[in-house]
Order: structure tokens, then C-alpha cells, then sequence
């Protein structure tokens, strides 16, 4: 036994400076890579809860027409969205932080921004993506009463 811990601490210190070099630089590009890929799960996140805000954003604003006969004229981030005693969402979403790709060139997706159009029986809902998910494409969009419209600037 004693033979065993002598040769393995022998080996130990015979390695060269290269070896630990070698080992460093393996340790390292593993690492940056893992990076990469959590840097990429992270985005994607986000953007999947961009998505999934402005689903249920869309949801609230057609329960809200159904019952009032109009779209609201104003919806503001961290507000509910209510019209008389009934609550069609506690609080409206924000979007997720850091704002990815494109979107940080574009100040109002700091916010989903909401635009009552055609007398209050339309809406432009503009939202922005870091990277293309499902069928919606990276950058700019607009969510309108018949679905997703991509690549839009208010």
C-alpha cells in the first residue's frame, strides 16, 4: 500500500509543465462551450415567454371584446386588464430581461406595446423576439385579433 501512495505521488509530480497546460486548455474550452449552449438555453427561454405573454395577452383582449364589444383603449405593463367588475388578466407581462438580438434597438419593445386601432373593434400588440421561434421570426412583431404578423415596426 505504502508503494501504491509513493508511485501515484511520484507520477504526480513528473508532470510536465506541458501536461498541465494540455489539461488546463481542455478544462477551459469544455467550459466555453457550456457557456455557449447555457447562453443559448437562456435566450431561448426568453423568448418562449414572449410568446407565451402575448398568447395569453391576445386571450385576455377576446374575452375582454366578447363581453364589452370593443378592445380597451389603453393596456400598461404590471396592470390588470378589467372592464367593470370582471378581470381578464391580473397583471399585464412584461417582457423578459435582457432584451435579445435586434430588440434592443427598438426602445418601445421595452414593453409589449399596445395600440388600440379601428375604432376600438381592432389592435396592434408589437412585441419583439431575440431568435426565430416556432413559426415566428426573430425581431420585430406584431400580434393582431387573427394572429402573429412578423417583422413589423410600430
Amino acid at each position: 500500500m505504502i508503494n501504491m501512495k509513493k508511485s501515484f505521488s511520484a507520477n504526480l509530480v513528473g508532470m510536465t509543465i506541458m501536461e498541465i497546460i494540455v489539461t488546463i486548455a481542455l478544462i477551459a474550452m469544455l467550459a466555453s462551450v457550456t457557456l455557449v449552449a447555457l447562453t443559448d438555453v437562456r435566450e431561448q427561454s426568453r423568448d418562449s415567454q414572449r410568446i407565451s405573454d402575448v398568447t395569453q395577452i391576445q386571450v385576455a383582449l377576446s374575452a375582454f371584446k366578447r363581453d364589452t364589444g370593443l378592445y380597451p383603449t389603453a393596456i400598461t405593463g404590471g396592470q390588470e386588464i378589467r372592464a367593470s367588475n370582471t378581470v381578464y388578466m391580473a397583471k399585464m407581462p412584461t417582457p423578459p430581461t435582457p432584451q435579445d438580438g435586434t430588440c434592443g434597438l427598438y426602445p418601445v419593445y421595452a414593453s409589449y406595446y399596445y395600440v388600440p386601432a379601428g375604432n376600438l373593434k381592432n389592435y396592434d400588440l408589437y412585441f419583439c423576439l431575440g431568435g426565430q421561434t416556432s413559426e415566428v421570426t426573430s425581431g420585430a412583431n406584431k400580434a393582431m385579433p387573427i394572429g402573429i404578423v412578423a417583422s413589423t415596426t410600430p
